[in-house]
């Protein structure tokens, strides 16, 4: 399989010690994500989450205008938001919905 040497290479772990160092002083850090479960983190986006979609279908009717495809269904809905959801910080803005 694989001779001593190969082994060595693949088994060798480098270590790096590396601090971030931010030349920008605009720069604002963000708080930890508060430990969301997807139902809490769904309702406090969930306007955004309708305009996402809806522009996602948007896009996908105005490239495919001949295909007959189907992109509006709550099941397509849910798939979306999940999708959005993991892909996510799952951060939730404690500013968020709060009237202007």
């Amino acid at each position: 399989m694989y001779n001593s040497k190969e082994q060595n290479k693949a088994s060798t772990v480098l270590t790096l010690d590396i601090t971030r160092i931010s030349s920008n002083n605009k720069y604002i850090s963000h708080k930890s994500p508060i430990i969301s479960d997807y139902n809490q983190w769904y309702y406090s986006y969930e306007p955004y989450l309708i305009e996402m979609y809806i522009l996602t279908q948007n896009i996908i009717k105005s490239r495919y205008p001949t295909h007959n495809i189907i992109i509006e269904s709550n099941d397509l809905f849910n798939n979306f938001s999940r999708l959005i959801y993991h892909l996510s910080s799952k951060h939730i803005d404690e500013n968020l919905n709060k009237p202007e």
